[in-house]
């Protein structure tokens, strides 16, 4: 651990980067990278291969090997055991909801806020017995975090949450660097993210293929080969899978796009932080209509498009009319920047953050 007189805060999750990427991941590094002049921070998560603890920059890293994954969730004894021995260390605890395994520890007396990312979605045989415990850890939070207000709302465990405060997300550094720059290209369209069931790309493919658009799918998962069978079945050259990128290509294939679609037809995309990527550079976005984050970013019409979940029909009709007007994609995208200079920006998200935590930590005290 940095030994300084900052006060500390400890972030828990079930991974963090570099062991993995994704959305919780990008939170907390965001969180990590804008506070860090005021606070000293460790991440305590699990690992598949080994024990270890390493300085990540600005923060320390702390990994535990997990023994075992129950439906989805890393179970590890040694994440249990430090979390025991040397949460009374710091100053603030700062859960990452969900990951069941870490709400066993609701009785620390370490004071605690949860950012809640997203619901638990399992089957109901797992989510019953669930809210027992779920509720104790989040009525014991000093606050839990929403990313958005149409999310606080829909949440699964809302009637537990006794403090609440909104704090939409951000995009990365290298991101919001790119929001000064002119990116007039518009040779396609793109979607970036995760090939997942909810994600709902069977309905983009279709829709681009109705809509006879040129169409970049950059990722990768679970349901990728079902997909480009899809794309096969129906012999078109005009999708092509770009597969899992570096940044700096994502950002290249992003800069180039015509809009970004993120077709998810489930409240599973609680936020979406590529919309806000797009924003930085200008570029109109498309999403379903979703009780999420998703819908708080995207207002149709003003900086981006809204479709009816799962509509193909819905979607096709909006590609087609982005397809067709150049003057209409830059509106969109004009609005999608500014709104993202007045509403998501790091300074923001940092000072938000900031004062949460003097907040905790200083009524606790």
């Amino acid at each position: 651990m940095i030994v300084n007189n900052k006060q500390k805060i400890l972030h828990v999750f079930k991974t963090a980067s570099p062991i993995s990427f994704g959305g919780v991941e990008d939170v907390i590094d965001n969180i990590i990278s804008t506070t860090n002049k005021s606070f000293d921070h460790t991440v305590l998560c699990t690992c598949g291969e080994k024990n270890f603890v390493s300085v990540k920059g600005s923060h320390t890293l702390v990994a535990f090997k997990y023994s075992l994954i129950f439906s989805n969730n890393p179970v590890s004894f040694g994440f249990h055991k430090y979390l025991f021995l040397n949460s009374h260390k710091y100053d603030l605890i700062h859960f990452h909801f969900p990951y069941p395994m870490m709400d066993f520890h609701y009785f620390t007396k370490t004071p605690y806020i949860v950012t809640y990312h997203a619901d638990l979605l399992r089957s109901k045989f797992i989510t019953l017995p669930y809210r027992w415990l779920a509720k104790r850890f989040l009525k014991r939070a000093k606050c839990v975090v929403y990313t958005s207000k149409k999310y606080a709302k829909f949440s699964s465990f809302k009637q537990y949450v006794r403090n609440t405060q909104i704090i939409p997300l951000t995009a990365s550094a290298e991101s919001e660097a790119s929001i000064e720059n002119n990116y007039q290209d518009k040779d396609y369209f793109i979607y970036v993210g995760s090939f997942r069931k909810y994600k709902d790309l069977n309905t983009l493919i279709l829709a681009a293929i109705d809509a006879d658009i040129d169409l970049v799918l950059v990722g990768g998962g679970e349901v990728e080969d079902e997909l480009k069978r899809l794309v096969a079945s129906h012999a078109t050259s005009k999708i092509k899978f770009a597969g899992n990128v570096t940044e700096k290509l994502k950002f290249e294939l992003l800069s180039k796009a015509r809009a970004l679609v993120l077709p998810a037809n489930s409240e599973s995309e609680a936020f979406g932080i590529v919309l806000l990527e797009a924003a930085t550079l200008g570029k109109p976005i498309v999403t379903a209509n979703l009780n999420s984050g998703t819908t708080e970013i995207n207002e149709h019409n003003v900086n981006g498009m809204i479709f009816e979940r799962s509509n193909v029909q819905s979607l096709a009709v909006i590609l087609k009319a982005l397809q067709n007007d150049d003057a209409l994609c830059d509106r969109l995208g004009y609005q999608n920047r500014q709104k993202y200079s007045q509403k998501y920006t790091r300074k923001l998200f940092g000072d938000r953050h900031l004062k949460l935590y003097q907040k905790v930590i200083n009524l606790d005290t």
